[in-house]
């Protein structure tokens, strides 16, 4: 039930137009051969198996946004089951199912799952590599670090922070080794070598044909933005992303204690997953600090499976403390965290409709803009936005990189549309076209998206300008 429903919510509405990084992806990396694929990485937009994915699908079913964002769409609704097993693996079957249903309804998700990148993909590798580490640890099979490995690089190949999910589940793997002090060294390292030393093999063989490119395009990734670098903004989009709205401070603080709670919980019992969930984060996070680089919450994405399992778990020691307080046998305390879970993925589910706006409306835009100017008008596009209408939406309007060519395109035209996106982007990137745009434009209209800051702005110089302008003249003639 919970997984047709979740396969439901994840293919609904898949058609929608496409934000500024699927249009990069689709681009750059999904309409080239296969064998121009596996073999550039131009930037860590390449996610390598998510780009051969969406590069059949659009070959069996055609170009279109929904045959690209299928392959997405599937590793989200295959997440939901990987979560269920994963959660029967290490608690309860009912805080397994309800984790399961936290994941259905949750926003974030959904929104990666329609999204033509490697993060929806990267989560289930995530979760299903720890399934196998989990029942690895326990069963000390050969086949299941075999599958464990496979799991792993295939993860590798989607996104390189899965490094960082080995890391937490190197350390979780050590701490089993250590308890096992009464085993023989080979059968306490016959999980290295045969489960994380295999993966790695396995990752250098896929990433082996562009290891050479690598350092270049990561140095070109480097944030430009310092807002973007900074861990304040990071908290405030993760408060932004689960889209509680005016209760967002709420939320933050319920998750807060929720987590907390179910960490002591599953510490008292096992440091398995608190180990798989805090490592990651910490040592992801502190990486992309140190190394400058975007602390993007999807990043992050990973640990997604992790803390609502925590989260699940801290529900129900949160509502036994109360049930203690109310002097309430076990099991009332039990339905009552029960159905505390499930009021909270009700009040996720209200949120779902505004998943399926635009990511970023850029068909709206250029709609509007088409249905308005008039003969003599000049529509230019700036930044981000400058990317995704050259590439995709209007590759035959102006696109402009310095206010010297917005200048000369004003100059020669009697009215000038100018389009951005992400203001504090083009504030750092272009700051004189964006001051430009903030002096000498007036904005006509903005079209919202589900993107965070991802509106597209719509602006309009009503006169014309001498060539001059620029020089000291600043001769200004009013339409």
């Amino acid at each position: 039930m919970l997984l047709a429903a979740g396969a439901a919510l994840r293919l609904y509405g898949l058609n929608r137009g496409l934000w500024v990084d699927e249009v990069t992806t689709l681009v750059e990396y999904v309409r080239p051969s296969l064998g121009d694929i596996v073999t550039t990485y131009g930037s860590q937009n390449q996610h390598f198996l998510f780009s051969v994915l969406a590069h059949l699908s659009i070959t069996a079913f055609g170009e279109s946004v929904w045959s690209l964002r299928l392959p997405a769409a599937l590793f989200g609704i295959a997440t939901l089951w990987a979560l269920w097993r994963l959660g029967l693996e290490l608690t309860s079957p009912r805080e397994a199912l309800l984790s399961m249903a936290l994941l259905t309804f949750s926003y974030p998700h959904i929104w990666f799952s329609q999204n033509a990148r490697g993060y929806s993909a990267l989560l289930f590798w995530t979760i299903a590599s720890s399934y196998y580490l989990v029942r690895g640890l326990r069963e000390r099979s050969r086949r299941l670090w075999a599958a464990y490995a496979v799991a792993v690089a295939l993860g590798m190949y989607t996104h390189l922070t899965m490094a960082f999910v080995v890391a937490g589940q190197f350390a979780a793997y050590v701490w089993d080794a250590a308890r096992r002090r009464h085993e023989s060294w080979d059968d306490r390292l016959a999980p290295f070598f045969g489960g994380f030393l295999l993966a790695g093999l396995l990752t250098i063989v896929c990433y082996a044909i562009v290891l050479p490119q690598m350092p270049d395009s990561a140095a070109a990734d480097l944030s430009n933005v310092a807002e973007w670098r900074s861990l304040g903004w990071l908290l405030r989009e993760f408060g932004r992303g689960v889209n509680a709205g005016p209760l967002v401070g709420l939320a933050v603080v319920a998750g807060l204690i929720g987590v907390g709670s179910g960490c002591v919980s599953y510490l008292r019992e096992s440091p398995v997953l608190p180990i798989l969930f805090i490592v990651p984060v910490v040592s992801g996070g502190a990486t992309m600090i140190a190394l400058g680089h975007h602390l993007w919450p999807r990043f992050f994405l990973f640990a997604a499976g992790f803390a609502i399992l925590i989260a699940v778990r801290g529900a129900t020691v949160v509502a036994t403390a109360f049930g203690r307080w109310l002097a309430l046998p076990r099991e009332r305390s039990t339905k009552l965290a029960t159905v505390g879970t499930v009021l909270i993925a009700a009040a996720m589910a209200r949120s779902i409709p505004y998943v399926y706006r635009p990511k970023q409306d850029y068909e709206g835009a250029k709609r509007f803009v088409e249905a308005d100017r008039q003969p003599g008008d000049a529509v230019a596009s700036a930044g981000v936005a400058a990317l995704a209408f050259r590439a995709y939406y209007a590759p035959e309007w102006r696109t402009v990189s310095t206010l010297a060519e917005l200048d000369a395109i004003r100059a020669a035209s009697a009215r000038t549309w100018l389009l951005y996106t992400l203001p504090i982007e083009m504030a750092n990137t272009y700051p004189e076209i964006y001051e430009s745009a903030r002096k000498d434009f007036h904005v006509i209209r903005t079209f919202d998206g589900s993107l965070g800051d991802g509106a597209i702005y719509v602006l309009r110089a009503d006169r014309t300008a001498t060539a001059n302008a620029r020089n000291g003249v600043a001769i200004m003639e009013t339409r």
